[in-house]
């Protein structure tokens, strides 16, 4: 049964009051109450591989809780800290990428059950709107707009293609969360915007189960947090943006695409 907006509502003021009272350097937005011990722009829950290459680039801290390998090649920069959670991992830095804040090692076991009960607690909330099993933009706009503190909207897929624009509009205390149990794929020229005062740290796209991880592609933008815990995501071909932050399974980052941290 998925869990009442109600709760949900409860919990969203339990949260504000937790980010206001907690320490600094933990996760803000809808990822905050969730026991995260780091503020991070890019989180692995592992055990997937991370590639981020070809002048990519990440703006903002990058955990690594587990990972098969880790490559950061070929003109890539990390803006912030790399932190991995073992010295076992696999660590490939090379052929001019640069990492600004150094690398260490720490348990990140706390970040990884954070992520992976985010996630479930997004997958258990009620839906309180309707737009059927998909959203469909080809080079077509749509504008969901809400001021309520809640918004939160099932889907099968969500594909914005070929120059296709989702706005979602709120306000600074709005918070929309997607719940998806197939794809998220925002490509070729597309945009997932937000406007109204709405902030990336409360849009959540919450790719539920295993399955596709090709986010975006070919010059695309997403605003929001992408998690996804039991997938690789991929950001290819082109140069994409989320301003925002991933959390997920694995990651591919290529072709002069970049995650930059919004101001959550």
């Amino acid at each position: 049964m998925k869990i009442s907006t109600l709760k949900f509502a409860i919990l969203s003021l339990v949260v504000g009051l937790s980010v206001a009272t907690s320490k600094a350097g933990t996760q803000e937005g809808l990822l905050s109450g969730f026991g995260f011990m780091n503020d991070w722009t890019v989180f692995e829950v592992g055990p997937g591989n991370v590639q981020v290459n070809n002048g990519s680039s990440i703006t903002g801290n990058f955990g690594i809780g587990n990972a098969q390998q880790v490559q950061i090649n070929n003109g890539a920069t990390i803006t912030g800290k790399l932190v991995l959670g073992s010295t076992s991992i696999p660590l490939q830095v090379q052929n001019g990428a640069t990492i600004t804040g150094g690398t260490s090692y720490k348990n990140l076991s706390a970040d990884v059950t954070a992520a992976n009960n985010a996630s479930t607690f997004f997958a258990g909330l009620a839906p309180t709107a309707n737009y059927g099993s998909q959203i469909n933009l080809n080079g077509t706009s749509l504008t969901i707009s809400s001021t309520a503190s809640t918004n939160v909207i099932d889907l099968q897929n969500l594909n914005v293609n070929n120059g296709g624009v989702l706005t979602l509009s709120g306000n600074a205390s709005s918070k929309f969360v997607f719940d998806i149990t197939g794809a998220l794929n925002v490509n070729n020229g597309s945009a997932i915007k937000l406007t109204g005062g709405l902030n990336a740290g409360n849009v959540v796209f919450n790719l539920i189960g295993t399955g596709n991880g090709d986010v975006l592609n070919n010059n695309s933008m997403l605003e929001g947090t992408v998690v996804a815990t039991q997938r690789n995501v991929s950001i290819n071909n082109g140069s994409n943006t989320i301003v925002g932050a991933v959390i997920s399974e694995g990651l591919q980052l290529n072709n002069n695409s970049k995650i930059v941290s919004a101001e959550f």
